[in-house]
């Protein structure tokens, strides 16, 4: 057992069971925070925020100039592609809707809180396509 709190083991012989045990462990520090710890929390994201400031509204404007188009087209097309039932071009482009949103998820990430969210989020995209590097580099 590498940490008695976390279910970390070495006798996980696969990647994926030491991901999901991981997201589980990071898991329970979003999932115990209570009512009291709000307005800490809330101090911290807004000291967060002004430390991030002009990298945040330089990367929020490149999403909404760059990545934020091909979100509202790849919706339109999902739409267009469910109409016509075809659901294979329904995958492709919910997949790269999926990739313009991870952007904001990287964007989201900079915030203290939401960073462990994030990670969370983009840990779990990740283990799904099975991209093991990039699963293990959004719980870092």
């Amino acid at each position: 057992m590498i940490s008695q709190s976390s279910g970390l083991s070495i006798q996980n012989t696969s990647l994926f069971d030491n991901i999901c045990d991981t997201i589980v462990t990071a898991s329970k520090a979003v999932t115990s925070i209570k009512l009291e710890d709000l307005p800490k929390l809330w101090e911290s994201i807004l000291n967060g925020l002004k430390e991030l400031g002009k990298t945040l509204i330089q990367q929020v404007k490149d999403f909404f100039f760059k990545d934020f188009p091909g979100l509202i087209i790849d919706v339109g097309m999902i739409v267009v592609s469910l109409v016509n039932r075809d659901m294979e071009k329904v995958s492709q482009k919910a997949k790269s809707a999926l990739n313009h949103l991870m952007k904001v998820l990287e964007i989201l990430s900079l915030i203290p809180l939401f960073a462990l969210v994030c990670s969370i989020l983009l840990a779990a995209i990740y283990l799904c396509q099975q991209d093991w590097l990039n699963a293990v580099c959004a719980l870092i």
